[in-house]
């Protein structure tokens, strides 16, 4: 009797551990999330500050050329997120674009885009760049104004560009870091003039 007893507690037990087991696996598995391997489309933050992005829904079966001409949509567009702002404004239009063999994209907007300068400027190319450098097959995008080459504030110009040619922070911690020698400078005893 008392085999029959202590048979059936294990029963109990093992049947318990089993339940309890399954349990922890399923509640851990759900709290973690799935990676996002969808495409983003990027813009402004609505003071013109950084890079912004959401998510966009953009079928990867698409040929390159139909891909581009979805995003520059996209990009033109006013976003979903209310805190954000379309990286080509309304009177930028991109008058033509073309492939090269090797990968390069070359964005041709009317001289409405020559009206932005500085800061502004600089953010609206890394969103629209960020967000077309993800099409499979593009390696780099150079732009053009009124048919000229983009400079940058010394008359040089830009030249192509990637994703990577823009550090930003949009994704938290960034990946980015810099090295550099440094001299410091401190006052002599006297502290009229500096020594290293």
């Amino acid at each position: 009797m008392n085999n029959m007893i202590l048979s059936k507690r294990l029963s109990i037990y093992a049947m318990c551990i089993c339940i309890c087991t399954v349990l922890i696996f399923s509640l851990s598995s759900c709290g973690k999330k799935e990676a996002y391997k969808g495409y983003y489309v990027y813009g402004l933050d609505a003071n013109e500050k950084k890079v912004m992005y959401e998510k966009c829904n953009i079928s990867s079966e698409d040929k390159t050329a139909k891909s581009i001409k979805k995003f520059i949509r996209k990009l033109q567009r006013e976003p979903d997120n209310i805190n954000m702002k379309k990286a080509i404004p309304d009177d930028v239009k991109v008058d033509n674009f073309n492939i090269s063999p090797s990968g390069e994209l070359s964005l041709y907007f009317n001289a409405a885009y020559g009206n932005y300068t500085g800061v502004s400027e600089i953010l609206r190319r890394a969103a629209i760049v960020k967000t077309l450098s993800q099409i499979k097959g593009i390696k780099g995008i150079q732009f053009y104004v009124a048919g000229q080459p983009i400079t940058d504030s010394n008359m040089k110009p830009v030249g192509i560009m990637t994703a990577d040619s823009f550090i930003d922070n949009t994704g938290g911690v960034s990946d980015y870091k810099q090295k550099a020698i440094l001299n410091m400078y401190f006052s002599d005893e006297t502290g009229k003039s500096l020594v290293i």
